[in-house]
């Protein structure tokens, strides 16, 4: 192991947060590897530390570059981390992240521009989670009354557009 990739924490040494990182991207896991990403960029860490680092171990057979290497370049087209892992599987609002004069100014922007579009939006917290059923069925009764406003005869429509 290069002197670069190694830190000493209490006396032990330990492979520093780049190398870790680079090392998890290695254990065939796609979302651990979005989420080690994440949470690497979300620390504050350099993330052209962790391209330098993964160029440098980059070889063939070496598990974990590739795939840094490959996340590392689909970040280059800007935009920012999400918050937490929970908030790049769905757009979560949080007390932390949403709440404030200009965050909920920006929030509702968003959400008027997806109902001039349309959009019906429907908020659905943590604690939802813990009766899913009750969050389908409150889908359900949203779509159907939709359906109705709309004039759409749910007897005779299929689901994605099949005859």
């Amino acid at each position: 192991m290069e002197p670069d990739d190694l830190v000493v924490v209490d006396g032990i040494p330990c492979t520093g947060r780049a190398r870790t990182t680079i090392d998890v991207c290695g254990l065939d896991d796609p979302d651990l590897s979005i989420r080690v990403v994440d949470h690497f960029e979300r620390s504050g860490h350099s993330l052209n530390w962790l391209r330098l680092t993964a160029e440098r171990l980059h070889r063939p057979g070496r598990s974990g570059t590739g795939v840094a290497l490959g996340l590392l370049d689909s970040r280059q087209t800007g935009g920012r981390v999400p918050d937490s892992w929970f908030e790049r599987l769905v757009e979560a609002n949080s007390k932390t992240f949403h709440f404030g004069r200009r965050a909920e100014s920006l929030d509702q922007r968003r959400d008027d521009r997806l109902a001039t579009a349309g959009w019906h939006i429907l908020y659905v917290g943590w604690y939802d989670t813990e009766d899913p059923l009750m969050v389908a069925s409150t889908i359900a009764s949203i779509a159907r009354r939709r359906a109705d406003l709309l004039g759409i005869d749910r007897a005779n429509s299929r689901p994605n557009g099949q005859l």
